[in-house]
């Protein structure tokens, strides 16, 4: 039995009528209970937990009154008679299940009032609409749930308020109150803060819809199954699109009302990948380059431009250079050798990575760098894999003589190329067709009519 009758419901709804009146006033009474306070800290210009202080805060004797005590077991007897399913556990499968008792009930209709309304003096009407809500969302058979998940290293453009991306979600900064919500404020010893805050510092947002369901239920989270791959392409996106540090801190969720079987805020840390030091910047102009490569990764990718994108990911969060460019050519490999395992195309694969590779530009003129630039990656590649490492403090890259650091940056932009070049025909790249490479080399095909979302950059 999910709910009672209406008669039930409408006793629950007398019940805190009832009791509200009486526990306002001794809320009152309360030591601190005037200055019970949520921190909402203010981050000066968005630089820093400057100006905050600790004058108002929350004082946790308000919720240990015994006078309030008395009103639990009515209020805990009325729930359960209107509302028969919470008596197990109940809740979500992404945020959890839990039992529920009538001094959560009293507390949280206490705590979202204040919040609400600033005042324990509350309006007939006011009491009335917080009733009608906690009755509302307890009869639903499902749940909207938020999530944000705060990007590591990515620095918005402040001109940007907000960019669009797929399933309803947007890209903007946080604001001084969620950031507050997210992380807390300040110490309450001392005036330091508990995070250290960033300009700008970017989030995805967004909405999904649960099934709420008690706790023996083989529901799957949603937030798992459908909202995390889509993060996970939009940060791909992100790492494909252009050099620079860039990750997911983690995601928390929660409901926009208070929910009596579900916490407020659920925090899980996803993967925990180490994000190497720097910034990515983000800027107007990388807005549609963005939309497009996130709807090239939805479409499906074929297996090699999956392992091409796999490792530019990868390089992105490496911080030895060896490691970075071994990624960077074993993503090249996977595109511009992509048939080497055949009979009939064994042979010098160095000498078919790099003419490839040249042959994808367009201007002539350039071309011979560019086969002297992959040559040289390769092999470095070669030598790092069988031992011998980079030999020396600066390598040869065409005609350039480079830190290692540089070298891999720059196998890493090359692969960055390939994928930006082919990923308009993701789940079917040009390449796969028969001969296609002999035709580009022997100048039979026209690449420059090609489409290719590095073109902006």
């Amino acid at each position: 039995m999910q709910s009672g009758s209406g008669f039930e419901v409408e006793q629950f709804a007398a019940c805190l009528k009832e009791v509200l009146p009486e526990a306002l006033s001794i809320a009152r009474r309360a030591p601190l209970g005037s200055e019970y306070r949520t921190a909402w800290e203010k981050r000066a210009d968005g630089h820093g937990w400057s100006g905050t202080t600790q004058a108002d805060i929350y004082s946790p004797e308000l919720f240990k009154l015994d006078a309030l005590e008395k009103f639990v077991a009515p209020i805990e007897d009325a729930f359960f008679r209107a509302f028969p399913k919470f008596r197990e556990l109940y809740g979500t499968a992404t945020l959890g299940w839990s039992r529920i008792n009538g001094r959560q009930l009293l507390h949280g209709l206490l705590h979202d009032g204040w919040n609400r309304f600033s005042t324990w003096d509350w309006k007939l009407e006011e009491t009335e609409l917080l009733i009608t809500e906690l009755i509302g969302v307890c009869g639903q058979s499902s749940v909207k749930c938020w999530f944000v998940a705060p990007l590591l290293k990515l620095r918005l453009d402040p001109e940007l308020a907000s960019v669009p991306m797929s399933d309803g979600m947007e890209l903007r900064a946080l604001t001084d109150a969620e950031a507050t919500s997210l992380y807390g404020g300040p110490s309450f010893l001392t005036h330091s803060p508990h995070r250290p805050s960033y300009p700008q510092q970017a989030a995805v947002f967004g909405s999904f819809v649960e099934d709420l369901c008690g706790g023996e239920s083989s529901s799957s989270s949603v937030l798992h199954e459908r909202v995390e791959p889509e993060l996970d392409r939009i940060v791909s996106a992100l790492r494909i699109l252009k050099a620079g540090p860039v990750g997911i801190e983690g995601v928390h969720a929660g409901t926009p009302c208070r929910h009596p079987a579900l916490a407020r805020i659920s925090f899980g840390v996803r993967n925990g990948k180490y994000v190497p030091s720097g910034t990515y910047d983000f800027a107007r102009g990388d807005i549609d380059r963005l939309e497009q490569v996130v709807g090239c990764l939805s479409n499906g990718l074929h297996e090699s431009l999956r392992i091409a994108c796999e490792r530019i990911s990868s390089a992105s969060l490496r911080s030895n250079p060896s490691d970075r460019l071994l990624d960077a050519v074993i993503g090249m490999e996977s595109v511009l050798l992509r048939e080497a395992g055949r009979d009939e195309y064994r042979g010098e694969m160095r000498y078919r990575f790099s003419a490839r590779y040249a042959f994808l530009h367009s201007d002539p003129a350039v071309r011979s760098s560019r086969f002297d630039t992959a040559k040289d990656v390769y092999d470095h590649r070669s030598r790092i894999v069988h031992g011998s490492g980079w030999g020396s403090s600066h390598v040869r890259l065409g005609t350039e003589s480079l830190p290692p650091d540089k070298a891999a940056d720059r196998a890493c932009e090359a692969l960055r190329e390939l994928i930006l070049k082919f990923l308009p025909s993701a789940s079917h790249p040009e390449f796969l067709s028969q001969g296609y490479w002999d035709r580009l080399v022997f100048g039979m095909l026209d690449e420059a009519r090609s489409p290719n979302l590095g073109d902006g950059a």
